[in-house]
This record gives structure tokens, sequence and C-alpha cells, in this order.
């Protein structure tokens, strides 16, 4: 869950970031009436958000949040002993000036968090992804137990004995830790020691040449060469490589692009989105204070690592069996390809052709089964052509199967109804018609097979609050929604 209180192309890549980052939703913070207006129609901040806060509610929040994000097997070692230990060295020399700092004095000059950030830009350069593992994680053994390669200490000065126990065995295993400063020169409770707990294998460390510390700023003139290039020699000798390249026209790896991968069963799911330093305004001299290296359009290839069906999921279209995709990455917004073994399924949904006012129509769906958990959109139209919200929706099924109920009102409008589907990972579509009669007409309605492992999932959007969530009732509920 993150906060949304700004506005302008940036805002509209933050959300994107922070779904593909796997946040699953945002409280609208809209304290100046900006978002809504006091009338309660949409403000300016809201108009302007409704079209990409419209696409990702109509299915690709829902798939993506359903899916499992990956990483690869990097470690970054997260410790409040070393963030506190440092910061009481950095402070001590103010004296009682300390009391004036805010947490926008810590982000401006804190150089912690700046080597933190570094390591964080430097790593989704080289394609990779990794996962930050606490202090208390360390301790209880997660280096073994989730599979790394390589452990980043990033002026991990503080540490307990179990947490230096946990890894000299990764090293002794063969992981490859790559360390800035002294790790472990003081115990979990800031108290120095006589020498770092590490001192005897520091020669066995990985150490990167050139400012690591400067280095999500300097990546914004271009000038990341020699620290990059160190840097991916480094995890390539702990066979750490991306699964997925990005290269430019050139043929050269890409910098400022990010890559997300999901898995979701048999699918692969990739989501590529520029990758800015987001907070551009506190990184001090004038030079640094622009994103324009990563503000325009970009021509670009994501290399696979194999022959695959990719579908272009936003765009909802086939985009072949190919072995590398050609695409243009807006600075402010992703591309996210479904990745798929064999050429995806038709979507085929049956429902039934006559109800009655007040009855309940089972509507049964079939698509690709490639995903474990497949998301359709669906929008009920009334005969006049408008989407009936409380019937919509996303709904969620398992392996390509399920159905859903759309409970008719006795006052809903006579007619002809119809039910349109979209298979969110594949674009596949089918729509089917329901008339609807007056109750008093008695028509007998047909009801085809349905799953009720079914789901529907419908987010609502109020100011500063977060997605609330309901169940379709099972098929036997005829409870209206």
């Amino acid at each position: 869950m993150t906060t949304s209180f700004a506005r302008g192309p940036w805002e509209k890549h933050r959300v994107w970031y922070e779904l593909l980052h796997g946040n699953r939703g945002l409280i609208i913070w809209d304290d100046r009436f900006e978002f809504v207006n006091r009338d309660g129609t949409p403000g300016p901040r809201g108009i302007e958000a409704g079209s990409y806060f419209n696409e990702i509610t109509k299915g690709i929040g829902a798939l993506l949040i359903n899916s499992t994000r990956l990483a690869d097997p990097i470690a970054i070692h997260y410790s409040q002993a070393s963030f506190r230990t440092d910061w009481m060295l950095r402070n001590q020399p103010r004296g009682a000036a300390w009391f004036d700092r805010t947490s926008s004095s810590e982000r401006l000059d804190n150089e912690f968090l700046r080597l933190r950030e570094s390591y964080c830009r430097l790593i989704e350069d080289l394609g990779l992804q990794y996962r930050f593992v606490s202090y208390s994680q360390l301790e209880q053994g997660e280096l073994a137990r989730g599979g790394y390669r390589v452990l980043v200490l990033p002026d991990s000065l503080a540490m307990s004995a179990a947490e230096v126990g946990a890894i000299r065995e990764f090293m002794r295993s063969g992981g490859t830790v790559i360390a800035t400063g002294e790790p472990g020169g003081f115990d979990e409770h800031s108290r120095k020691l006589a020498s770092p707990q590490l001192n005897d294998v520091d020669g066995q460390m990985m150490r990167i040449p050139g400012d690591v510390l400067n280095y999500h700023r300097d990546r914004l003139l271009g000038k990341e060469g020699v620290v990059l290039e160190a840097a991916r020699k480094v995890f390539q000798n702990a066979d750490v490589r991306p699964r997925y390249h990005v290269v430019d026209e050139s043929g050269k790896d890409a910098v400022g692009v990010e890559t997300h991968v999901f898995r979701n069963g048999g699918a692969t799911i990739v989501g590529l989105l520029s990758n800015p330093q987001l907070r551009v305004d506190e990184l001090g001299p004038p030079e640094f204070k622009s994103n324009e290296r990563f503000e325009k359009p970009r021509r670009l290839r994501l290399l696979l690592d194999a022959d695959g069906y990719v579908y272009d999921i936003r765009r909802g279209q086939f985009a072949g069996k190919r072995d590398s995709v050609e695409f243009t990455l807006d600075p402010y917004e992703p591309v996210v390809y479904a990745l798929l073994p064999a050429a995806a399924r038709d979507l085929h949904v049956a429902a039934p052709g006559l109800v009655s006012s007040g009855g309940t129509a089972q509507v049964s769906f079939s698509t690709d089964p490639s995903a474990a958990t497949s998301v359709l959109h669906v929008e009920v139209t009334d005969p006049s052509g408008n989407v009936a919200a409380h019937y919509s929706g996303n709904f969620f099924g398992a392996e390509g199967r399920g159905g859903i109920q759309v409970p008719f009102a006795v006052n809903d409008a006579p007619g002809k109804w119809e039910v349109r589907v979209r298979d969110v990972l594949t674009g596949k579509t089918a729509r089917r018609t329901i008339e609807v009669r007056k109750a008093a007409e008695e028509v007998r309605t047909r009801s085809p097979n349905s799953d009720p492992g079914w789901q529907r999932e419908s987010v609502s959007l109020h100011r500063a609050t977060g997605p609330e969530r309901r169940e379709l009732p099972g098929p036997s509920d005829s409870r209206h929604q």
C-alpha cells in the first residue's frame, strides 16, 4: 500500500512503478480537494489520473497482484542497527543541533540511505532484481532457505554475532558477498568492537571499484560506465545473469529500464518501465536535478531466452511467436508482455439466452489454461448500452475455467443485455446476449454448468481510502450484489 498525493506525468509513472513493485493499493491523499471537488465532481487531478486508474482497475492490476513477482538470487542486507549507528556517528559532531533535523534532512544528506539507493539502481540497471533481507531474517537462515548467491552489505557496520555467523556460513557455501565499509565493526546494540567481526574474511569479499555511493546520481548524466561494468563482472562471476535482456538500437544493454518478471502458472509476465531517479529534487547540485536522460521515448528490443508466444497485455494483442520484441518505451508508462509456451486458446462464454427479471443468469467461461489464476474483465451492459457497474468487474478462475452469476434485479430494464468478457492475459474477447423479460412472463432460465471457484473482485476509490474487496456468492446464493 502506498499514498498518492501528487499529479503530472511522473505521478503516473510512480503509480505504475508501485504496482510493478508489488504494491496492492493506493491511499489517495486529497486535502486540497484536487482529486474530487467539494461538490463531489471529479477535480483536475482526478480527471488526469482517470485514464491510468481505469486501465489498472480493469484487469491488469488484478493480474499482477495475483501473479508471483520474481527476483534474482540477490539479497541486500537491511540493517536497522547499522542505520542507527551510522546516524549517531554522523550527528555526534553536531551536538544539540541534531534535534533540528527532520525526515527531509535525512533524505538530503544521509549517505547511508544514498548508498542503499545506489545499489538498488545499479542492480536494476543490470536487468536484475533483488530482495531485502532483514537482520532477523539473516539470523534465521534466510540466505540458505532463499537460495541466494549474492549478498550486498551496504555499510552494514553493526551486526549481531548470529548475523555474522550466517554470513560466514554463506561464504563457506560459495556465496558472494559485496561489501562497502567495514562490516560488523559494532554489535547490534551499537557498541564499538575491538575489531570488525568479519575482519578475517574481508579479503574474500568483493569491493566494486568506483564511486558506488553516487551511482544513483551519476547515471542521470551517463557516467555509470565504470561502476556498472565492474558490477556486471562480479554478478556474472557469481553466475547471476538477467534472464531477459533489454538492448537499445545499437545492441547495447539499455540503462534506465527496469525489468519486472512475474510468474502465473505456465505464463510469464514481463513488465518494462523507465527507471529514473524518483526523488530527483533531493540530489544536490543543479546538474543532478534532472531526469532528462530518461524523459523521452526510447526504441528498444527485449531479448527472450527462447522462442515463445508473446502477447501485449496492455494493447490486448498477439505479438507473434518470436525470440525478441521491438517496442517503444514511453518515459511514464510500462510495456507489459505475457510469454506463453503455446498459442493461447480462444475464449468461450456460455450464458442463458433468456432470464426473468429477479432471476439469476449463470455465466461460464473457458479460456487459455496457461495461467494458474485466470483474470477476466467482464462488462455487463443494459439494453441502452450503458455499463452496469454493479454486475461488472474482474473475476478470477483456476486454470482457465469458471463462472459467475448475474443476479438481475426485479426492476432491471427488460430487453437485450450483453455480457462482454476479456481475458486480461491474452486480450481474447467474447460476448453473449441475455434477454431479460418481466417475471410475469414466467421465463424459465437455462443455466450452463458453472464453477463455484470464481470470485468477483471489486475496487472502489474513496478519498484517503484503499481498495475494498467483495466475494461473489456461490451458485446456490441468489443475493444481489
